[in-house]
């Protein structure tokens, strides 16, 4: 859940500093014509084109920021999950260690005693009617 928040946050800030770009490219051409000159043509257009490549550099990285979460996301996944694995296989290893050593404490040339009668075996009288 992690690494689709990192992508979609990355994704929003993409898409405000693309947003961010038009403005400022708006704004130059806006000021330039205000001035007199034209900016399509020349060392203006040389700028707004630098402007949006920079842009669509920056937005760009920002989206491979957001991979990155991601990717650190499903990563730290694996490693709890890897390590939940462990401790799932450590326990029933601890489990069968501990009846092993049970069991080997045990006196298995030892004969049980026999278990008593559940009333004395020399009397007559009835237990039930």
């Amino acid at each position: 859940m992690e690494g689709d928040y990192a992508v979609k946050r990355a994704e929003i800030e993409a898409q405000q500093h693309e947003k961010n770009i038009r403005r400022l490219i708006g704004r130059h051409r806006a000021m330039t014509g205000a001035s007199g000159t034209v900016s399509d043509v020349g060392s203006n257009l040389t700028s707004l084109i630098d402007i949006e490549q920079q842009g669509a550099i920056d937005a760009a990285l920002i989206r491979y920021e957001g991979s990155l979460g991601r990717w650190r996301g499903e990563s730290q996944r694996d490693i709890l999950q890897a390590g939940a694995r462990s401790t799932r296989v450590g326990s029933y290893l601890g489990a069968g260690s501990t009846i092993l050593g049970g069991a080997s404490e045990f006196d298995w040339k030892r004969t049980p005693k026999a278990v008593p009668p559940p009333y004395p075996t020399g009397s007559k009288k009835k237990l039930f009617y």
